[in-house]
């Protein structure tokens, strides 16, 4: 193993590898349907935001994903609501603060 490598932390076993791999590809089907319920409005933006506060794959949807999950909403909608409360383009649901929270519940609710 080099020095770069190492330094990057990319020294996991062939298993540790496979082992991440897959883990991420759960987390990424459970993320995917998550945001199937919310586009079919089976769960509110108000539900989603809870969520988001203690569940690791809501957590980690980012913010402007799960807006544009909402039925009617599109990448202008969602970033002009999210310029206009003060969410930045990165954040995730788990850090979208109680007053931001309020304001998409008023917007989106």
């Amino acid at each position: 193993m080099t020095e770069k490598n190492a330094a990057f932390g990319n020294n996991f076993t062939p298993e540790q590898r496979s082992a991440a791999l897959k883990r991420a590809t759960e987390m990424r089907a459970a993320r995917a349907e998550y945001l199937g319920r919310v586009k079919s409005g089976e769960v509110s933006i108000a539900d989603a935001l809870e969520a988001g506060k203690g569940d690791p794959v809501v957590g980690r949807i980012k913010a402007k994903r799960l807006l544009m999950a909402l039925p009617g909403i599109g990448a202008a909608k969602a970033q002009s609501a999210m310029t206009s409360i003060g969410i930045s383009e990165t954040r995730r649901v788990a850090g979208i603060g109680q007053r931001q929270a309020e304001k998409l519940i008023e917007l989106f609710g």
